[in-house]
């Protein structure tokens, strides 16, 4: 028989206590201290996820849009904890055709703005060959970008991304990064380098539980956006909820209607049954509070619905909890009867104050 050796059992009485009943002195062990300080600083510098992702179909000029700009896609996201940089990954096709002849003037790029306050341009792009009439978008013709700008963890960012003159993105990855050099500065990192007989302070507990506290409520990976590939929107008068990827589909969600599916199973805290979500809503409606958009769940029914309630287009945000489990989710969106609603976008992201 191999011989296996077992870590020690973690006992809070022995372990995370300065001091017993008796008052006598008690030290924690530095071996466990050390492999926490480790996880958190990895967790810090390294477990940020992917903000935003979309394509459009090869060879199809459906997107190529003229004019001085198009949003092709609107998205919503919170930058996680330790999360100080934002990178793009954008594949490039040949611009749609201008007169049969180069679109010198084409352009891609993405705005990203904080909640109320300055904007962020990375690019513009534009691809090097010719437009082409009938694109075939074989690899050989794509044009990859990369481009990072810095971000602020824990703000939340509003984005879209922009043509202008035929331009074609293939393929767009938007994804987190934490920092080159990594000090104590940078969300959680932490410094400490726990020795044996070393006591544990109250600031110890507060690097190592405050810091993962935080990560937990603000880090959650599941990220899920909605847009239309051309930037145009879904729009709607009836007061009947209508399924907003297909615009056909009404009634309860179904394993055929379009949505997510997502399961949510162990990634609930000891203290409650569900995961805590927001859902943001990009759109816009003739009146005030006519226009609204819910998620459904196929077995939890009903469990957000967002007003969308003012004229000029803006993001509208509810917060939510998803069950802790599986379920099959769609997003479906209603007027009031009366006044037009128009929807753009929706962003779904796992987060918690």
């Amino acid at each position: 028989m191999p011989f296996v050796a077992y870590p020690p059992a973690i006992m809070w009485r022995r372990d995370c206590l300065n001091h017993n009943q008796l008052g006598q002195p008690m030290y924690p062990s530095s071996s466990f201290l050390a492999r926490c300080v480790a996880a958190e600083n990895h967790l810090t510098a390294h477990r940020h996820g992917e903000a935003f992702s979309c394509d459009w179909r090869l060879g199809s000029l459906a997107h190529a849009i003229t004019g001085a700009g198009t949003t092709l896609r609107y998205f919503r996201f919170r930058a996680s904890v330790g999360a100080t940089r934002l990178r793009a990954y954008v594949v490039l096709g040949k611009c749609g055709p201008i007169g049969g002849s180069a679109a010198t003037t084409s352009s891609t790029k993405i705005d990203v703005t904080i909640s109320g306050g300055a904007t962020t341009t990375m690019g513009p792009w534009q691809h090097p060959i010719t437009a082409d009439t009938a694109p075939t978008d074989g690899p050989s013709s794509w044009h990859p970008i990369i481009a990072e700008i810095a971000i602020t963890p824990g703000t939340v960012y509003e984005c879209a991304v922009i043509t202008t003159n035929f331009a074609r993105p293939l393929s767009i990855s938007v994804y987190e990064l934490g920092a080159t050099t990594t000090t104590e500065s940078v969300g959680y990192y932490n410094q400490r380098a726990p020795q044996a007989g070393s006591p544990l302070y109250d600031a110890d507990r507060e690097r190592l539980l405050v810091g993962v506290d935080a990560m937990l409520r603000a880090n959650g990976g599941t990220r899920i956006h909605f847009g239309m590939s051309t930037g145009a929107a879904r729009t709607r008068t009836s007061a009947t909820p209508i399924n907003l990827v297909d615009n056909t589909t009404t009634g309860a969600p179904t394993a055929a209607t379009p949505g997510v599916h997502l399961d949510m199973t162990y990634r609930n805290t000891s203290s409650r049954s569900t995961v805590p979500f927001e859902l943001a809503i990009y759109g816009s409606t003739a009146a005030s509070g006519a226009g609204r958009v819910r998620l459904v769940g196929q077995s939890a029914g009903t469990i957000v619905d967002v007003p969308v309630d003012d004229a000029a287009a803006q993001w509208f945000v509810e917060t939510c909890s998803l069950p802790a489990g599986a379920d099959k989710y769609d997003l479906q969106f209603y007027g009031d009867g009366v006044n037009l609603t128009t929807i753009y976008a929706a962003s779904l992201v796992e987060w918690e104050a």
